[in-house]
This record gives C-alpha cells, sequence and structure tokens, in this order.
C-alpha cells in the first residue's frame, strides 16, 4: 500500500468505520467517521474498494472537507467509486 500505510496507521484509521450490529428492514448503513490526514484519503478508498469487492450491490456517499474548507465527495453507485467536487465550502 506504500510506505505511509503502514500497519500502525491502517490500523489506527480502521478505528473510524462503523458499522450496524444487525440490519434494520432491507438496508444496512456503513459509517466512517475520523479526522484525518489528507493523504491518508487513498487508504480509506482502498478499504471501500475492498468493501465493494465483496459482491453485493452498494450505493452510497462519503463526504470530506479539506483545511481549506472545499468540500469533495465520492459517489458509490453501482459498487463503483466516482469523485465529484461540491460547490458547498465551509
Amino acid at each position: 500500500m506504500g510506505e505511509i500505510f503502514d500497519n500502525e496507521s491502517m490500523k489506527f484509521y480502521n478505528k473510524g468505520w462503523c458499522y450496524p450490529k444487525e440490519i434494520i428492514n432491507w438496508t444496512s448503513y456503513i459509517f466512517y467517521g475520523a479526522d484525518i490526514k489528507e493523504y491518508y484519503l487513498g487508504f480509506i478508498q482502498y478499504e471501500i474498494k475492498e468493501i465493494l469487492k465483496e459482491n453485493i450491490e452498494i450505493d452510497g456517499m462519503f463526504f470530506f472537507c479539506n483545511e481549506e474548507g472545499e468540500m469533495k465527495y465520492w459517489r458509490i453507485m453501482n459498487s463503483k467509486i466516482m469523485e465529484e467536487k461540491s460547490i458547498i465550502t465551509y
């Protein structure tokens, strides 16, 4: 995964994942919440791609905001990631 994605860092940033203990009705939501350094976004994207390999249909969004207040998001449709740039700034 590269030098910046050492085992200790990966273990640390994996703590941001939240999975439901059980599925309620027909939808299951996965959440990632953490303040991370921007260069670790590649690791988070890698993690999402690993989840998408599970042969289940996944749709969703991951929002993130950089230090300059620019918001971007990854839209996941039909188990494919598309990076989008939002017009919202903080």
